[in-house]
């Protein structure tokens, strides 16, 4: 059980949390043997803040940086500023989310204030070092009442959990209903057709497209119904995360200007083999009903009309 938070701090700031606990941090703890040096010292320095060595926590490399006399340049003048810098190469389009603990170990107490700052926080090319630059205040950190200092020794870590996020940036386009969407296949002798037959290559919107009917039905629509499926040819470009969506109309035309035989469907079209249809278009029972008019002269004319197009592809 962690211990209770005891300290009582000249400050308030409802985006930073505060707790207590007993075990170190688990990926960098920090010994400085004299802090009123450090302070002292780093204001001569080209520099007002101090890094501390390379370290490895949660698959990164990261240095922890202190301004011991606090960052002015982000409102921590009079605090002790504490950050965490990624030191590993960061392509663009790549970010790395973090969860930041840092601590500060209390020598009265023998346990360690945690402070935390709310949400993760991203790590990308143009950002890489985050962190809290009022963390506390330096009257608090220095108070001997607090332990934060013994013999002028302090003790300052960091933990932090990481969250990897690669940001695919991608594309959506949206290609709506065209003049040329429709596609129409009379079939001939639909009577002689064994199994299943694939319609003549067409194109739509720059692809190649084949219809695929089983007269008899396939799958949940087999000895029941005709089933008709848009099957995509050319898919040579469907690489690297980038797919296809269609959403399409497919019928059976009604050869005496009666009602089609209608249903929609759609999926994505990723790679070779993928087809898209339904397995009841029409039943084969008003199929080969004369007084149905969806088969004359052993004719059947079949369309499928592409009402949208959508292509997803990484940038």
């Amino acid at each position: 059980m962690a211990p209770p938070n005891v300290y009582t701090f000249n400050v308030q700031d409802s985006k930073i949390i505060r707790t207590v606990r007993e075990t170190p941090p688990a990926h960098y703890l920090l010994e400085i043997e004299s802090f009123a040096s450090l302070k002292n010292l780093v204001p001569l320095a080209p520099t007002t803040f101090f890094e501390s060595t390379e370290f490895e926590g949660a698959s990164h490399k990261w240095v922890l940086v202190i301004y011991p006399a606090g960052n002015k340049d982000d409102d921590g003048v009079d605090h002790i500023s504490l950050y965490l810098k990624l030191i590993d190469k960061l392509d663009h389009g790549y970010s790395v989310m973090a969860t930041i603990k840092f601590f500060i170990y209390d020598y009265r107490r023998k346990t360690y204030l945690i402070i935390q700052g709310l949400g993760e926080q991203r790590y990308d090319v143009m950002e890489k070092q985050k962190g809290i630059a009022r963390a506390l205040p330096l009257s608090d950190f220095l108070s001997s009442s607090n332990g934060f200092i013994n013999g002028g020794r302090c003790k300052l870590g960091v933990e932090v959990l990481v969250v990897d996020a690669i940001a695919r940036t991608a594309c959506c386009s949206t290609l709506k209903e065209r003049p040329n969407s429709i596609y129409t296949w009379p079939i001939e002798n639909f009577s002689q057709i064994a199994d299943r037959v694939f319609s003549d290559e067409f194109t739509r919107e720059g692809r190649k497209w084949k219809l695929q009917l089983y007269p008899r039905g396939y799958g949940a629509g087999y000895n029941k119904a005709i089933s008709l499926y848009l099957f995509l040819v050319d898919f040579t470009d469907l690489i690297n995360g980038k797919k296809l969506y269609v959403e399409h109309e497919l019928r059976v035309r009604n050869l005496q200007n009666q009602k089609d035989a209608t249903r929609m469907a759609g999926g994505w079209y990723i790679n070779t083999g993928h087809n898209w249809g339904v397995a009841n278009l029409l039943s084969l029972s008003d199929l080969h009903n004369s007084k149905k008019g969806f088969k004359i002269d052993d004719k059947v004319i079949v369309e499928v009309k592409l009402n949208l197009m959508v292509l997803m592809k990484d940038i």
